[in-house]
């Protein structure tokens, strides 16, 4: 091990200590913590534990590259939420796959008698997404180079320079500063892919209403949907964020926010929903939501 490598595993013990306490809310603590694993952080693509297995990341990947280094975890309270919702034997969908975090999880959760399904469309992302499907020997999931939307054809996809996770149809969706080009993907409809899933996880940066108009027949049969709602991008690409939730209650969805902050889920309206979007920084803010058939055990 370097010396590097060792402070940065110092670091990482401090900070779970410190920050573990809330002392991240003390603002210059917070610039000294940005500071420090800046300088420390291992650089290029490196290993993480994550569920048992091996992860590989972009140490350079803003889009919980971070919260994996740190802590072997991203979204804690959306991961526990998904391995109380997905059972064995589960047919699977991640949508907006990045590196394969949630497509690890859901291969563990769903077993071997399951199947996950992921569709990742960015190059770069799918190529670590491969990696890291061969890497902890997921025989229970196919990949798919291919973005999903309501028809078939090619779509450009924007990128974005710092985080990986961001690309987008709609250059609009991509902060001013990090814009990185585009790249022709691929677009595909889930009906036309497969029709029977139990489970859907979606977070393809305002894309989501494209998608799920595209698996307006596979809806039928899924019992529950995590998704990230992000008005100020789905508009940008043409879908009106009100409707969208409309339409997901119409196949029998009752929707709740998942706080990842007070580690609580709530039932909400789609006008709340809305509301809970627009309260958040510059009214560009999102909600991560559970959409859910039944009663929730």
């Amino acid at each position: 091990m370097t010396i590097k490598n060792k402070l940065f595993s110092i670091f990482k013990w401090t900070h779970g200590k410190l920050f573990g306490r809330n002392l991240g809310a003390i603002p210059f603590l917070r610039l000294l913590k940005r500071a420090t694993f800046k300088l420390l952080k291992p650089r290029g693509i490196v290993p993480v534990s994550v569920f048992g297995g091996r992860l590989f990341i972009d140490s350079t990947d803003d889009a919980g590259g971070v919260d994996l280094l740190l802590h072997g975890v991203y979204s804690p309270f959306e991961t526990e939420i998904i391995k109380r919702i997905v059972k064995p034997g589960m047919m699977a969908a991640d949508i907006g796959a990045h590196i394969g975090y949630f497509t690890l999880l859901l291969a563990k959760l769903v077993g071997p008698e399951g199947r996950v399904h992921a569709f990742e469309p960015e190059p770069a992302n799918f190529k670590l997404l491969s990696r890291n499907v061969e890497e902890n020997k997921l025989a229970n999931v196919t990949l798919y180079n291919l973005a999903l939307s309501d028809q078939e054809g090619t779509h450009e996809l924007y990128l974005d320079a710092s985080n990986l996770g961001n690309p987008s149809f709609s250059e609009r969706n991509l902060p001013p500063g990090a814009k990185k080009g585009s790249v022709s993907v691929r677009t595909g409809k889930l009906d036309n892919v497969i029709k029977t899933f139990d489970f859907i996880k979606i977070d393809v940066q305002g894309a989501e209403g494209l998608a799920l108009a595209g698996a307006a027949g596979t809806l039928k049969g899924v019992k529950a949907i995590v998704m990230e709602f992000w008005p100020y991008g789905l508009r940008n690409q043409g879908t009106n964020p009100l409707q969208l939730l409309e339409y997901l209650m119409s196949f029998g969805f009752s929707l709740y926010v998942m706080s990842e902050a007070k580690k609580e889920l709530k039932k909400k309206s789609p006008a709340e929903l809305l509301n809970v979007s627009r309260n958040r920084p510059g009214g560009k803010g999102w909600a991560d939501v559970l959409c859910y058939k039944g009663a929730l055990r």
